[in-house]
């Protein structure tokens, strides 16, 4: 595993401890001390307004309404990973991702999506955001419709947010 990719599964698994654990400090005050106690992180929150995660998984969903994989592909980092609910797999990589993405794109027409219930924790050069889509698209003549509570990772490189991680769960309609 390269330094890089391993500081940020380090601090993504301490990111993940300490998004579970309870926390009494108001948001925006939280330091976050690791097991090893040897470093101290300052957590971000943004609630409220839309912050640099936000806005950047504002602009994946627009490269993939408009259907520009390239510009899907240059979002994520060499290591990003995520689940393919129609084939039940994960995919790993760049290139495994690239390849889905470019497969995806000439299969959906029509694609519209939106975001909501955002919320965003930055720890250093990690990030997490979680989030509910809606999506409309059209696949093989017929209109789809997914909602979906959706979690997104990122790492900082080079002063950008990269996707480290895409997962989306989408939920049958409710029973009325």
């Amino acid at each position: 595993m390269s330094p890089a990719r391993h500081q940020g599964v380090a601090a993504f698994a301490d990111l993940t401890r300490v998004v579970i654990s309870p926390l009494t400090r108001p948001s925006s005050q939280r330091i976050l001390r690791p097991e090893a106690g040897l470093w101290f992180h300052r957590l971000e929150r943004r609630n409220e307004m839309g912050g640099a995660l936000e806005a950047a998984t504002r602009q994946l969903f627009d490269s993939l309404d408009r259907k520009d994989a390239e510009s899907i592909i240059r979002a994520a980092a060499e290591d990003v990973q995520g689940v393919d609910e129609i084939s039940r797999r994960w995919m790993r990589g760049i290139d495994e991702l690239g390849a889905y993405t470019r497969q995806l794109v000439k299969m959906v027409g029509d694609v519209h999506t939106a975001i909501s219930d955002v919320h965003e924790t930055v720890l250093g050069d990690i990030g997490l955001m979680t989030c509910w889509i809606e999506q409309d698209y059209t696949l093989e003549g017929k209109r789809q419709h997914v909602s979906a509570p959706t979690t997104l990772a990122f790492r900082r490189e080079s002063g950008e947010w990269k996707i480290l991680l895409f997962h989306s769960v989408p939920l049958p309609p409710e029973e009325k």
